[in-house]
């Protein structure tokens, strides 16, 4: 792959992101959370069969073994869907979007750590030390104040991030039976059907008969976002490395933050994104250290 195609690609998937923080935001305060997920990852399942064909990609078949670690994954990803539109429901998108690109990835992290035994060099206790210092700056934990460091916006993007990552975990345990796209599908397709018992008949027929405002939104953060741009970066990542790619994860939560600005005149202070620039930067360590 060319440095301009991965430079380009890069740059557009983490700009989709971005922007998808402003229509979860939207799609989760005008209709109901669980009828939701379900209808949102049927879409990213259909768009990342398209993606994967338009990329050449190949499916596996399922394994007994690997269909196990798919419903681990579906159900860690379905309590991250639900606890990230909450998060939404009461929060800022452009701050859920900085809460979830610093931590997530250092949750991942520890918990790879916890499973696999992991031993820890010089450069990624430095990581994990200077990550502490950032998500402690991004929830003020200096203030002191228990009901500004707790209240609901907060903990629901914090449980995001840590059924988030443990959706990575079960999908490197899943890696050794099949490859990341089938993986990617399987998980979208379990989801649904875990999601489906759950939903009332009335809500999840309801959404056909909302404007075409909505369907935008959810197209957009489903579709295009999720189901393509999640592809893409995957495809990327198998050419260029996780630590290429991840030097781009800064991009996310700017354009988040950004957009956030000018569509909900949300303003994020400057001690969240002083906190934001210290852990995504042991983001960023932690994920070099992998490839050294």
């Amino acid at each position: 792959m060319s440095k301009k195609s991965q430079i380009i690609i890069l740059s557009v998937v983490m700009f989709l992101w971005g922007i998808s923080w402003i229509s979860a935001k939207y799609i989760s305060m005008h209709y109901a959370h669980v009828e939701l997920a379900f209808w949102r990852f049927i879409l990213v399942s259909i768009s990342s069969l398209i993606s994967l064909k338009l990329l050449g990609l190949k499916l596996e078949k399922f394994s007994l073994i690997g269909l196990w670690w798919i419903t681990l994954g579906a159900i860690s990803m379905s309590l991250s869907q639900f606890a990230n539109f909450l998060g939404l429901e009461h929060g800022y998108a452009g701050f859920g979007s900085i809460v979830f690109n610093s931590t997530s990835p250092l949750f991942s992290f520890l918990l790879a750590v916890l499973f696999f035994g992991k031993k820890l060099n010089n450069r990624e206790y430095i990581g994990l030390f200077i990550g502490a210092f950032g998500v402690m700056s991004i929830f003020r934990v200096w203030s002191m104040d228990m009901a500004d460091i707790f209240n609901p916006s907060n903990i629901y993007f914090i449980l995001n991030s840590i059924t988030f990552a443990l959706t990575t975990i079960f999908a490197q345990l899943a890696s050794r039976y099949l490859n990341s796209a089938t993986f990617s599908l399987g998980l979208g397709v379990v989801s649904s059907l875990l999601i489906l018992p759950f939903c009332d008949n009335y809500k999840l027929f309801h959404i056909f008969s909302l404007d075409y405002i909505f369907w935008g939104h959810l197209i957009f953060n489903a579709a295009i976002a999720g189901g393509f741009g999640t592809t893409a970066y995957f495809f990327v990542v198998s050419k260029v490395g996780s630590d290429v790619a991840s030097s781009y994860i800064f991009l996310t939560p700017l354009v988040s933050v950004v957009a956030s600005y000018i569509v909900y005149g949300e303003n994020i202070g400057f001690g969240v994104l002083f906190g934001a620039m210290f852990a995504m930067s042991a983001v960023y360590m932690l994920n070099s250290s992998k490839n050294r």
